[in-house]
């Protein structure tokens, strides 16, 4: 009962670790798959970010919120 399809969970916990904003990014998912909890782990490693997880009991669906890493696209040209 999330928001976010299963196979797609790890693409909105990327764009979530990566945000450039300093607000916390929240998602409603439905029950971490076992590639989740493992993409998870490899963005604290990488990255350093940390993701809270706190579970809705009635629902089964799951909230994953963190503060993103403010990555910049330094390929990009500014002018």
């Amino acid at each position: 009962d999330g928001c976010v399809d299963t196979g797609a969970q790890w693409v909105a916990m990327v764009l979530m670790a990566v945000a450039r904003d300093s607000g916390v990014s929240k998602v409603r998912l439905g029950r971490l798959t076992r590639w989740s909890m493992q993409v998870m782990r490899d963005i604290r490693e990488f990255t350093g970010v940390v993701f809270k997880v706190e579970e809705e009991r009635e629902t089964e669906a799951v909230v994953v919120s963190c503060v993103g890493s403010s990555q910049a696209n330094v390929a990009r040209e500014r002018f």
